[in-house]
């Protein structure tokens, strides 16, 4: 019996210490791209995102959302993720919605900030992106550039995932 209830005893106290390892909450690891219409920039950046920081074992998911979301995905957003070997969404990004910024580590927009949504330093534009409708792999790229620069932001400002010398 004093054995079981020293076990108990040493259990809380060692579930009930703080960790170096303690969960992330949503706002600490979720980040949203947005794109006009949700079928393409934001899509790409979001299955980019998602694979690059798993590959690197991040705590960090991404999301898709449009500012006037279209009914479809682009066709060439399709072929060009499953080309790539990634999953392309069933359909397209929902609408960007205020909590979505409000929510979200960073939200990254590649078409204009809307008025009606707060602005905060943790929004920013990505304006150096070509349209997806001239050349997927061009676009792609550029886009994949500035998710890898983000990645390298956010490992700096992790303090459990600092990147080595």
């Amino acid at each position: 019996m004093l054995v079981m209830i020293i076990v108990c005893s040493l259990t809380v106290s060692i579930l009930a210490s703080p960790t170096k390892n303690k969960p992330t909450t949503a706002k600490e690891s979720t980040i949203v791209f947005v794109c006009e219409h949700g079928v393409a920039k934001s899509v790409i950046a979001a299955a980019y995102f998602n694979k690059l920081a798993h590959k690197r074992k991040l705590p960090y998911i991404a999301v898709a959302r449009g500012t006037e979301p279209q009914d479809s995905l682009m066709a060439s957003v399709i072929a060009g993720l499953k080309n790539d070997n990634l999953a392309a969404p069933q359909k397209p990004a929902p609408k960007l919605t205020q909590s979505d910024c409000d929510a979200a580590k960073r939200t990254v927009f590649f078409c204009p900030i809307p008025a009606s949504y707060s602005t905060s330093a943790s929004m920013q534009r990505w304006q150096n992106v070509p349209p997806v409708s001239e050349k997927y792999s061009t676009a792609r790229d550029s886009i994949v550039a500035n998710v890898q620069r983000l990645l390298k932001e956010l490992t700096a400002e992790s303090p459990l995932h600092k990147e080595k010398p």
